[in-house]
């Protein structure tokens, strides 16, 4: 099914192949077999930022769906809404999520209006599957009966949580494989001596596996702080529909709608104390990206250590040998690029800029609702799926390959400076700074 429309000048056009919807604004053209209704067809067509469709986000696309799923469900045991109606949207939803029809999730994301066209999108497409296997007396009406006692902003917010709440689950999955590969390589490398560094100067003789084991710390401080963070967006405000008090959602319905959800997902959900401060503030999607960019800039350090760490082979530091990937030059022949640990410092930098983004989200809502929610969890999905792709990369094609030049690391932890240390362990620091001088000395001379 294609979910492309065009604008309409008068009634041209093959009747066939499109049909016609009208409303207060205007008429517009769709492909006749699309799934899409006006609002739908009308943003497509206005809005061409770049791609910033809704169907890249399918994680986001199912939690809706659940919700539209568990609200019927909710709606139908309050007596607001009748049998045959909700089990219609039921099965809707159902079918959805099985037959992923992400390409007609094609709204853009990027826009104004507090993500009114991401919700209509979603109840325009379960409306129409719906009316196709049903006659005409009926029909599901996107507004009247999909989003019925709900509003944009609450379903938003929540499908928002969710979304970011699973994809968070398989980042730490998969950050936790990072961590458990360092503490393999910290094992691995420990008793093979090298040399420390500090201003880029040479300083003490180091081992190896204590070094990695700083890595392998950072890391898994930043894992359980992420941990402890992202377990309140579980804290949900569906049935607070507009600015929180529930207007427009009968009483029967705001007590069965959370419970309802939780079954629908199978995820641990609570509904938040207060659902007027979720419609104003977002402050926890920016405590979670300012986890997520704390990790990011670890792994930049770590990347740029890696880099340094196996620079040469000749005229470079040499002590580590990075797994080769793809090929470094088209003119030197053999080079080899630290390319893994180039690519993940990239996309930390994407990360950091996606951080700054979801803070300017969230210090210009207003008043009741924060209109900029819904690109704030947008980039905040963008900065986890990027992240979780870039630590899978770093640790199946670099961590896990990494090797010591043992040879390498010996010859420095044997040179001068750790030697004038170990004199100055002995005899004092103004004797080994004498020492030093005078084999400086002898250098000059030669």
């Amino acid at each position: 099914m294609k979910p492309f429309v065009h604008n309409v000048n008068g009634r041209l056009g093959d009747f066939m192949n499109y049909r016609y919807e009208k409303d207060v604004i205007g008429e517009e053209q769709i492909e006749r077999d699309s799934l899409l209704g006006i609002h739908s067809a009308r943003n497509i067509r206005i809005f061409k930022l770049g791609g910033w469709r809704l169907h890249r986000y399918a994680t986001y696309i199912k939690m809706l769906l659940f919700i539209k799923k568990a609200a019927a469900i909710a709606n139908r045991a309050a007596g607001d809404l009748n049998e045959k109606k909700a089990q219609t949207i039921i099965e809707t939803c159902d079918l959805l999520l099985l037959t992923k029809h992400n390409d007609q999730f094609a709204v853009e994301t990027l826009q104004g209006g507090g993500n009114i066209a991401v919700n209509l999108n979603i109840n325009e497409v379960i409306a129409n599957f719906a009316n196709k296997e049903h006659s005409k007396k009926d029909l599901i009406d996107a507004i009247n009966d999909v989003n019925l006692s709900q509003s944009t902003a609450d379903v938003c917010r929540t499908a928002g949580n969710m979304a970011v709440y699973e994809e968070l689950t398989k980042f730490q999955q998969q950050f936790a494989k990072l961590v458990e590969s360092f503490q393999q390589k910290e094992k691995e490398f420990t008793g093979i001596a090298s040399i420390s560094r500090t201003c880029l100067q040479d300083g003490s003789k180091n081992d190896m596996g204590e070094f990695f084991s700083g890595y392998t710390a950072v890391l898994q401080r930043r894992y359980h702080r992420l941990e402890s963070v992202y377990a309140q967006l579980l804290a949900i405000n569906i049935g607070g529909t507009v600015i929180g008090d529930g207007e427009g959602a009968s009483k029967n319905y705001q007590a069965l709608i959370v419970e309802s959800l939780i079954t629908v997902s199978n995820m641990p959900l609570t509904s938040t104390t207060n659902k007027f401060d979720m419609a104003q503030n977002i402050d926890v999607h920016v405590e979670v990206s300012d986890q997520l960019n704390i990790v990011a800039e670890a792994l930049i350090k770590i990347a740029k250590d890696l880099r340094l760490l196996s620079s040469g082979p000749e005229t470079g530091f040499n002590e580590l040998r990075l797994p080769q990937i793809v090929k470094g030059s088209s003119f030197f022949p053999g080079k080899i690029n630290p390319v893994i640990p180039e690519t993940v410092m990239q996309c930390c930098f994407e990360v950091g800029g996606l951080n700054y983004s979801i803070h300017r989200s969230s210090e210009n809502g207003e008043l009741n609702l924060n209109v900029f929610e819904g690109y704030a969890v947008f980039k905040l999905l963008d900065s986890i799926q990027l992240l979780t792709r870039a630590i899978t990369l770093l640790n199946d094609y670099c961590i896990q390959g990494i090797s010591v030049n043992s040879e390498q690391c010996k010859q420095y932890s044997e040179s001068l400076i750790p030697s004038i240390v170990s004199v100055k362990e002995q005899f004092g620091y103004h004797a080994a700074e004498e020492y030093y001088k005078n084999i400086l000395k002898k250098r000059d001379l030669k």
